[in-house]
Formats: structure tokens, sequence, C-alpha cells
């Protein structure tokens, strides 16, 4: 299992100050931000916004990018269908150079083995971490065999926990009804 500076397996760059490039004339896009990023959720709510083109097209999200909050706290998404979306500012954009599986490496990023680099890294600050920071993030990387064994794995837990999440929020449900229900009855 190798050990490498994500840096050194990834290009890393900021995401788009998208609101310099609002052009009321010009049609609307989707951007995704800061908000619309939630571990083990994925992307949520793209915002909407009327932009002109004159950007540069790497901050149009790729299938595959990963994509980590700046700020605290620094969730890591993989972008699977929200491709071609605006990536917004305080956000970076990872793309992997070296053949690492994006899903494997969002699961490292969101874990709190890195959640503690980042601590370190940046003097025990949580609130905005540098692209350096997360260029120096120190990540092993088994081989790609692994890779997707783990994956397939931590995506089992994750249905399992989605559907508990689901069947608690039901019985939350459930219970104020019943207790609306006693409280109407008079």
């Amino acid at each position: 299992m190798d050990t490498k500076l994500l840096g050194e397996v990834a290009q890393i760059y900021m995401g788009l100050t998208f609101r310099r490039y609002i052009d009321e004339s010009a049609p609307n896009v989707k951007v995704i931000i800061y908000s619309s990023l939630k571990a083990h959720k994925g992307i949520l709510n793209l915002q909407e916004e009327a932009l002109s083109r004159n950007f540069d097209e790497k901050y149009l999200a790729e299938k595959g990018d990963i994509l980590m909050k700046t700020i605290a706290p620094n969730d890591a998404v993989c972008v699977t269908v929200e491709e071609g979306s605006v990536v917004g500012d305080k956000i970076a954009i990872i793309r992997l150079r070296e053949d690492i599986d994006p899903m494997f490496l969002t699961y490292i990023l969101n874990s709190p083995y890195v959640k503690k680099q980042l601590h370190r890294l940046n003097d025990g600050r949580l609130r905005n971490v540098s692209l350096n920071d997360i260029k120096r993030l120190k990540i092993k990387i088994p081989d790609k065999h692994e890779q997707l064994k783990y994956v397939g794995i931590l995506q089992t837990i994750d249905e399992k926990i989605k559907i508990s999440e689901e069947i608690l929020k039901a019985s939350k449900d459930l219970r104020d009804g019943l207790i609306n229900n006693l409280l109407e009855v008079e």
C-alpha cells in the first residue's frame, strides 16, 4: 500500500467565484455551491444562475471529480451526474491524475483520519483549509482491486444507514401523529 500526498496524485484547484460572471442576459446554468455538498449524501439543491461563459472550462464539474468544502465541515463528494455544472467558490476541485477510484478517495477524504490531518495542517483552526493543506494530505492507496472492495463494503453500509434513518424518521412521524390524534380527541 502506497502512501502519497494528495497533490501528487491529483490536480487541485479552487472553484469559480461565480458571482463575478453574473450576467442577466446570459442563460441560466447550474451551480454547485458550498451548501450543496453533504458527505455520504452527495450534491443536493443545485443553484441556478445567469452566468456569462467567459470563464475557464476547468470550473465545470466532470464525472469522477471530487469536490471538497474548504470551510468546515470539510465534506467531500464525488461527482456522478452533475457533469457540466459550475463548481462555485469555497469548494476545492480534485481531479485525479492516477488510477485511483474516485469513490474510494471520497470515503478517505471524509474519514476521521483526514479530518485530524486537516486539523494539524492548519494549526488547529477548523474554519478554512487552504488548497495547500489539501495538497499536503497523506493518503494510503491500496491497489485498485482493494479500493473497489472497500467501496463496495462502504456503499452497503451507507445504504443500511440511509434505510435506518428513513425508518427512524417514519417512526418519529408515527409517534407525533399518534400524540396529535390523542390531543385532538375531546
